[in-house]
């Protein structure tokens, strides 16, 4: 017989889903459609709301998901990226 009781495992299980109030989703919309110094601020000084705990989570939901495959995604190529920069160089210098 075992004397040792492993202890109860669910309370440090992860959960699967994250669950917000039903307006959050709205609110969190407008916040990310918001100029992004706005919401640079928002998140920094608000982080409790679930509006912005929602959208601080889309914002690295897109920094860090991975790709679509088959998504167009600019070449790895160095000399397709020296070119795609130039081209990008190009028209910032036109704006001045």
């Amino acid at each position: 017989m075992n004397a040792f009781a492993l202890p109860d495992a669910f309370v440090v299980a992860p959960l699967c889903t994250f669950e917000f109030d039903p307006a959050a989703p709205a609110q969190a919309e407008v916040l990310l459609a918001a100029e992004p110094v706005a919401l640079f601020r928002r998140l920094l000084r608000d982080q409790e709301s679930e509006a912005v705990l929602l959208a601080a989570r889309r914002v690295l939901h897109g920094f860090l998901s991975r790709p679509v495959p088959g998504a167009d995604r600019p070449s790895a190529d160095p000399d397709a990226i020296a070119e795609r920069v130039a081209g990008v160089r190009a028209v910032i210098m036109a704006m001045f």
